[in-house]
């Protein structure tokens, strides 16, 4: 399991690199009389664009840790960086949901058009 963790983490931290997206990974120290657990920090830039075009740099932060793994911990703030840099890098398009509404929304119109013909 720990060689696995080890491939996808890097693979994850290959694709970040690729995209330009990848600010720092670190370990995070612990003081002495905390519990010995395995604790990384990532922090990730991006420009975001807007509906109206407008761009803005974004900050992205997530942490990762286990009580028994050091890869554990790495591939979850690697996993969490991914999901939090996903939030805001999709292109929103019509759901489901959106086009029953507009039909909710018209069908008055529908109906309407079709009775006085």
């Amino acid at each position: 399991m720990k060689n696995n963790f080890n491939k996808k983490s890097e693979e994850l931290l290959n694709l970040f690199e690729a995209n330009k997206v990848l600010t720092s990974v670190s370990r995070l120290n612990l003081f002495f009389d905390e519990p010995k657990i395995f604790q990384f920090n990532a922090i990730l830039k991006s420009s975001i664009k807007t509906i109206n075009s407008n761009k803005y740099q974004l900050q992205i932060n997530a942490t990762g840790l286990s009580f028994f793994s050091k890869e554990q911990a790495l591939f979850k703030c690697l996993c969490e960086s991914a999901e939090r840099l996903s939030l805001y890098s999709y292109e929103k398009k019509p759901s489901t949901a959106d086009l029953m509404d507009d039909i909710e929304r018209n069908k008055l119109n529908i109906i309407y058009q079709k009775k006085s013909r």
